[in-house]
């Protein structure tokens, strides 16, 4: 039983890991125009009074474009770079989450910097609209310098670059995201947590162990097996009554190359490997290749060859094992796609 639950929860776990989830990389392209460290200096409560113009200042005295800037200068603080990182969604598998409380606290630090990148859209929203209709005001003024008219334009242009910014990097749309998948993330913690309780204390290695037996079971190691059995067996056959012959052509092809054994043992290395790794029983009964993944183990790590002495027996052995391996990863494969389906 215990085997069963664990191995249940080992697929499911495998299934979150190659399913669609909130990536980094897609979250840094959203923000990647969005300034990092500071704002634009024409962005800048001290940059528009020191261009605002002294005419300006004398016959448009308020015009709430410092007020506005103070906060766009204010909401970036809480954005910017040190901070920048509370935008990326909580990953379940960091050492910092031991926990469901864990990632509470960090989904609610990203879940919140999101909303503080929105209330920035929304600054720069306003800054845009109020620095348009200072232009205005300004043009329509004849004791107002071009010069001031100008910099009011630069102020809106640059607040309306930054509004687009923010805007195509949909802050709604990610903290939609988000609480999408908040319910998926703490099942997956309890998950984890079920299987350090049965003694699995490091579930991204066995989930990254049945991801490379996925790719096995999808008919990789049958499909190997097969290509050896018509690549290279023919080669070996040939030389049977020849056993010096045989024995160079084993060891050149099996021993020495990548193409006679390594592709297996590639395959079958975590399988051999199971139990001294995880501590639990592999999922599925090996003893029929047992002798098998040891010989290829062998064979892919050098450690052992033919000579002319034993040749034709490492040949017998070589098709025999190739066999075995070929028809027990037939059987289970069917087994693991109905067992995944489940």
């Amino acid at each position: 039983m215990k085997k069963n639950i664990i191995f249940i929860l080992m697929m499911f776990l495998v299934s979150f890991l190659y399913s669609d989830r909130i990536k980094d990389a897609d979250i840094r392209k959203a923000i990647e125009d969005i300034p990092k460290k500071k704002l634009p200096k024409v962005l800048t409560k001290k940059n528009w009074k020191k261009n605002k113009g002294f005419w300006a200042k004398v016959f448009k005295k308020k015009t709430g474009i410092t007020d506005k800037l103070d906060a766009l200068e204010d909401a970036f603080e809480l954005i910017a770079d040190d901070k920048r990182g509370d935008l990326y969604y909580p990953n379940v598998f960091d050492p910092s989450i031991q926990n469901a409380s864990d990632f509470n606290k960090q989904y609610k630090k990203s879940y919140k910097a999101w909303a503080n990148l929105a209330d920035l859209k929304d600054k720069a929203k306003d800054l845009r609209e109020a620095a348009e209709s200072v232009e205005e005001d300004f043009k329509k003024s004849k004791k107002i310098p071009k010069k001031s008219t100008k910099h009011a334009k630069k102020v809106k242009e640059a607040a309306g670059k930054l509004y687009d910014a923010l805007k195509d990097a949909k802050p709604k749309k990610w903290r939609k995201k988000f609480k999408a998948e908040k319910k998926k993330s703490l099942t997956v913690i309890k998950a984890i947590d079920d299987l350090k309780e049965e003694g699995l204390n490091n579930p991204l290695k066995v989930m990254l162990a049945v991801g490379v037996l996925d790719v096995t079971f999808n008919g990789e190691l049958e499909d190997i097996c097969d290509s050896y059995e018509k690549d290279i067996v023919p080669q070996l056959e040939e030389l049977r009554n020849d056993p010096q012959a045989l024995a160079s052509k084993f060891n050149a092809i099996v021993v020495a190359q990548d193409n006679g054994s390594r592709r297996i043992s590639n395959n079958t290395g975590n399988i051999s490997t199971w139990n001294q790794q995880f501590n639990i029983d592999f999922i599925y009964p090996t003893d029929t290749i047992d002798d098998a993944m040891a010989a290829f183990n062998d064979w892919g790590g050098n450690k052992r060859s033919a000579t002319a002495q034993n040749a034709v027996a490492e040949l017998d052995d070589y098709i025999e094992y190739l066999g075995d391996l070929k028809a027990w990863a037939v059987k289970y494969s069917k087994k693991w796609k109905k067992d995944k389906a489940q």
